[in-house]
């Protein structure tokens, strides 16, 4: 966003044209969003200051102008970007400092910080820096102020300087936008890691940066209300990670059992989750040996069970459940401060989703607009029972067309990250059901303690199916104690976004994102998803709230034929509106046969009844793909005698042939 400030909305979009906003720069299009913040009373928002060096090592997409001038160096050169790169964000202390910033990103930081300020909103301003840790773990720091040999790589004394240069760029910000004093936060260690003990190398490093910081903001107080701008930290709360790599861990629910592909960077098979609470006291009470106590925590609260993630911060607050009987404090819920907090709607239709299921991010489930709102609901109720109140929702607007067009993302992976806003990115849809959700939570909060309610997404890959063949049917499940379906599975239970088996029996039903194939018959119209939650700070309540999704489909007796192209002429017909169509194809032409109810795993015949009587199908000697329920393509074969045809279409699973329509072959010289 501030590297595009002051260019114009449409050349910079990655919407088609259609959508952007014409004749209006960025900086416009961000101060109407602002505008609509403040007029429905939201007043923080969180932004990330990326330096380049990690916006750059995580786009894998360059223009050819980027791709020549911000190449990382060779190794064993550190991996961080050259000075005089254009790449968007802001250039290391070693490259001139922030002020020198390409696409004056350094003004265009203190005008969106003012226009916020005109809105009457705060701002927490949160800094993504790679270079600290490349420059630490480097055999050749790139910064004349701490290389040579006095400077080892890893050492306490690297640390030091490092941090004391860190320290120096980070104050040049604060020091340029403290006269606004509408900056909450400032949260310092977002991609520079932590001390991992009390005297390693990166407690020396922040026992030299985080004092110079903290001074720096003791410069400039603030008025109205009086004291200054405070300091953030991340504990660790990164969501529902897996403890338990052999099974589900010791809660009850049934969404324990995860997708088994290892996500993200290959950190090992995902069978189960749960919060590790311990590990985040840990990393606290390292910060606190360090000598540092900062303002404020910052959460990432992505969970697939909002009972589940209530424990885990009582847990860490001091506050005995079931999880922890006797926990150490390390913070209250006063010093907590949710910095990013979302899940999607992918299982939507488009502009609003891509039909697919997803479980990316810290196992959040991906599910559809209704049950991205309930679990908005759900999630922001825990935080306000705890009186936890500054809440930083992922994204206002879904971003799919950017994760497209930088990212190459598609299917599962582009669910996940692509449609966590609250309002669509297509204008024409507008708001989804999650921003009135978050406007109205507090509202929506039982009075007593009581489970959240299910969050249930369903679909099946088609609409029709014909008697004897099976629906694959996937689901995703969050909020929930058990499960169950009002169809019985044809076999076990998969991880939605692999072939991984997470259950071989049907029954009791697991899984936040699974799938299952179910046997298709005539009574079957609907299939319904059902859960129950029982689940209050992951113990047993004595209440229980129910929920349920369905979707309708429609069971045969026979393939339906909507359409046939000739792939090679063009030449198309559209049988729903003219049955009388016909086409004509050549031999060794490539046909296209759309419709319904075809078998997704092959098997499917196309039947022509005329001077031949011939079937064109699989291991014809010809092409011929048919792995689809709406579609086959087959090369008419040269068995195939020249004149006029009828044809019709048969799936594995019964005897009954499609409708007939008509087609007319030629022949082809290259035949024999």
């Amino acid at each position: 966003m501030l590297y595009d400030w002051y260019t114009l909305d449409c050349s910079t979009t990655t919407l088609p044209q259609s959508d952007c906003v014409s004749g209006e720069y960025v900086y416009q299009v961000v101060q109407n969003d602002l505008a609509t913040l403040a007029a429905n009373g939201i007043n923080l928002i969180h932004l990330y200051l990326w330096d380049q060096d990690l916006a750059l090592s995580t786009k894998p997409n360059l223009s050819s102008s980027e791709s020549s001038t911000c190449q990382f160096p060779a190794p064993p050169a550190p991996q961080v970007v050259p000075q005089g790169c254009t790449y968007p964000g802001f250039v290391g202390w070693d490259d001139g400092g922030p002020q020198n910033s390409p696409n004056n990103q350094w003004n265009a930081l203190a005008s969106f910080i003012s226009a916020a300020q005109a809105k009457g909103i705060y701002v927490a301003l949160h800094f993504a820096v790679h270079r600290a840790k490349v420059e630490m773990s480097s055999g050749a720091p790139s910064g004349a102020a701490c290389s040579g040999s006095q400077y080892p790589a890893g050492s306490n004394a690297l640390g030091t300087c490092l941090g004391g240069q860190y320290a120096s760029w980070v104050n040049q910000f604060i020091a340029a936008v403290a006269s606004y004093q509408n900056v909450l936060a400032w949260g310092l260690d977002y991609g520079t890691p932590g001390p991992g003990s009390p005297s390693d190398n990166y407690a020396a490093f922040w026992q030299a940066a985080y004092p110079a910081i903290l001074s720096e903001l003791q410069q400039y107080p603030y008025t109205s209300p009086s004291g200054r701008a405070l300091a953030m930290l991340d504990p660790g709360f990164a969501g529902l990670w897996p403890t338990n790599p052999l099974g589900p861990p010791n809660n009850q629910d049934v969404q324990a059992i995860l997708s088994l592909m290892p996500w993200p960077q290959n950190e090992g098979p995902y069978v189960g989750y749960q919060w590790n609470w311990q590990a985040t006291q840990s990393a606290v009470s390292t910060w606190q040996q360090t000598g540092i106590q900062p303002d404020m925590w910052a959460i990432t609260a992505y969970n697939a069970s909002a009972a589940d993630l209530e424990a885990g911060l009582e847990c860490v607050a001091g506050v005995a459940n079931s999880q922890c009987s006797s926990p150490a404090q390390s913070i209250p819920f006063s010093k907590m401060l949710v910095t990013e907090v979302a899940t999607g709607s992918s299982l939507e239709i488009s502009p609003i989703g891509n039909g697919l299921a997803s479980d990316i991010d810290a196992q959040t489930p991906t599910t559809t607009a209704a049950g991205q709102a309930q679990w908005l609901t759900d999630t922001f109720c825990v935080f306000s029972r705890h009186g936890i109140l500054p809440l930083g929702w992922y994204g206002l607007y879904d971003s799919a067309s950017w994760w497209e067009a930088n990212f190459n993302y598609s299917g599962a992976n582009l669910a996940a990250r692509g449609y966590w806003g609250l309002s669509s990115e297509v204008p024409s849809y507008g708001n989804k059901a999650a921003w009135t959700a978050m406007l109205d939570y507090s509202s929506s909060c039982p009075s007593g303690i009581y489970p959240p309610a299910p969050v249930l997404g369903l679909y099946a890959d088609a609409t029709y199916y014909t008697q004897g063949d099976t629906g694959v049917i996937n689901y995703t499940a969050g909020d929930v104690s058990s499960l169950s379906l009002n169809e019985s599975p044809d076999s076990g239970i998969f991880s939605c976004e692999t072939s991984d088996q997470i259950q071989t029996a049907s029954t009791p039903l697991v899984g936040s994102c699974s799938s299952l194939v179910v046997q298709m018959t005539d009574t079957t119209q609907q299939i319904t998803l059902s859960g129950s939650n029982a689940d209050v700070d992951n113990s047993q309540s004595g209440y229980q709230t129910n929920g349920s999704a369905s979707t309708s489909v429609t069971v045969g007796s026979n393939p339906i034929v909507g359409g046939l192209q000739d792939y090679n002429t063009g030449q198309s017909c559209n049988f729903y509106q003219d049955p009388s169509c016909v086409i004509t194809a050549s031999q060794e032409d490539t046909i296209i046969v759309y419709g319904l109810g075809f078998s997704l795993n092959g098997g499917n015949t196309i039947h022509l009844i005329g001077p031949s009587n011939v079937w064109l199908y699989e291991n014809d000697g010809y092409y011929y793909w048919d792995d689809s329920r709406t579609q086959i393509n087959a090369e008419v074969a040269c068995y195939v005698t020249p004149g006029s045809y009828t044809f019709n279409v048969l799936n594995p699973h019964n005897g009954n042939p499609s409708s007939s329509y008509s087609i007319t072959i030629t022949g082809s010289s290259s035949c024999p």
